[in-house]
């Protein structure tokens, strides 16, 4: 039964971001800032229900470091395909 309600939420989360994205670029918020904000909203509310604060503090930050990261290889191989 679990596994049923977790497959019918994934299947939701998807059409939320959407949905999100949409509403953050209409704000003017850049497509990929506002896809760093939604998968960082994302993480965050799952974070948030570990709750300890230290071990939230430093996924978050992990996850901060991540998409940077991801930011940066992209910037790369844009620069390389030139």
């Amino acid at each position: 039964n679990g596994n049923i309600v977790g497959a019918g939420h994934a299947s939701s989360v998807g059409r939320f971001d959407d949905e999100e994205l949409f509403y953050l670029e209409s704000r003017g918020i850049p497509e990929k800032e506002a896809r760093k904000l939604v998968v960082r909203g994302f993480f965050g509310e799952l974070v948030a229900e570990i709750g300890i604060d230290e071990i939230a503090t430093h996924l978050m930050q992990a996850i901060d470091r991540r998409l940077v990261r991801g930011e940066n290889e992209a910037m790369t191989n844009v620069l390389e395909e030139k």
